[in-house]
């Protein structure tokens, strides 16, 4: 808590964004721990079920929770996420009048956004482009060669979470579903009158039920009405009797398949889920230089605010320690 992230830099710059400028913060940190809590920092790298298990809890729900929210947090349950991220996100949770933020206009207000930035300073964005190869020219990275619904209860929530069996384990395929309702913040964002809503399984939808079908044949249709039943239920069962599948002008449903054609994932993912412990993320770094890598298959994981955090370390790491200081006192961190 006491070293913002946007401080973080990828070369040695960080000795100076990271270490010396937040020094006294973290030495004050370290202090208030004690020698025992100091010692011990070491276990924010580890995964945070060792955590759980030191402190002899025991409850099933209460062990089932810790793993829901791991899952939700980055894709593994909680013996695969490391300690410092589910600690960041219990300290900022229970902070006196947290609230779950939302961003106007959602998610894609926040991409626009980074868009904007980039433009402003003459950054090109090429959207739907295939990169066919990376040129490099000098043993240094120059550039890239491209291949050239209906109206509902008015208490209607923006986020609603369905377990289905809590004894089969909040990662087991078709067990939870995450549904979304973002007209209800932003109405902008559907016709009036009516709203626009996304569910979706976490990440757990088995690819071999999905690899080597056609798209186009029956066999795929009838698999895809198949496995998005349970999504259509879990919606029925959050939103209740008002809401009628029926009634839905636009359903677009994807499968892994859809992922890995129009989102270029490999198998169809979501990202990398990468166990602590066991792996780490590969950085931004690479032995071209100039040739740097952001995205959730970076650091520090998957989703839009971690895959923002990852630009911004390669946006740090690509000005000098000065311009990054005088960002971090601009934006009051």
């Amino acid at each position: 808590m006491a070293l913002p992230p946007l401080s973080i830099r990828g070369d040695l710059g960080v000795v100076s964004t990271a270490g010396a400028r937040y020094a006294p913060a973290l030495l004050k940190t370290f202090a208030a721990m004690g020698p025992q809590g100091a010692f011990g920092a070491t276990k924010l790298l580890r995964p945070f079920s060792d955590i759980v298990d030191s402190l002899g809890l025991k409850d099933p729900f209460v062990r089932n929770w810790v793993d829901l929210l791991a899952f939700l947090l980055a894709g593994v349950k909680s013996n695969g996420i490391l300690s410092a991220e589910m600690i960041y996100m219990f300290a900022e949770w229970y902070k006196p009048g947290c609230v779950l933020e939302y961003p106007m206009h959602g998610s894609g207000a926040i991409v626009e956004a980074l868009i904007r930035g980039i433009q402003k300073f003459n950054g090109r964005i090429s959207l739907r482009s295939h990169v066919e190869s990376i040129v490099v020219e000098n043993g240094r990275a120059i550039g890239v060669r491209l291949r050239s619904g209906q109206g509902t209860r008015e208490d209607l929530g923006i986020h609603h979470i369905v377990v289905n069996d809590w004894n089969r384990g909040v990662d087991a395929d078709q067990n939870v579903v995450l549904i979304s309702v973002p007209s209800v913040l932003s109405p902008d964002l559907a016709p009036p009158g009516k709203h626009i809503l996304h569910a979706y399984t976490p990440g757990t939808e088995p690819f071999e039920l999905w690899e080597g079908l056609d798209r186009r044949s029956d066999e795929y249709k009838r698999l895809k009405a198949e496995r998005a039943e349970v999504m259509w239920k879990a919606v029925e069962r959050a939103l209740g009797p008002g809401f009628d599948r029926e009634k839905c002008e636009v359903k677009m449903v994807g499968t892994p398949l859809t992922h890995q054609r129009f989102l270029r994932r490999n198998r169809g993912t979501y990202g990398p889920a990468i166990q602590a412990g066991k792996d780490t993320f590969p950085g931004h770094t690479t032995p071209i230089p100039q040739l740097y890598c952001c995205g959730d298959s970076t650091f520090p994981g998957i989703g839009v605010p971690a895959v923002a955090a990852s630009g911004a370390i390669v946006a740090n790491s690509l000005v000098s320690v000065s311009q990054h200081s005088q960002l971090l006192d601009a934006i009051g961190i």
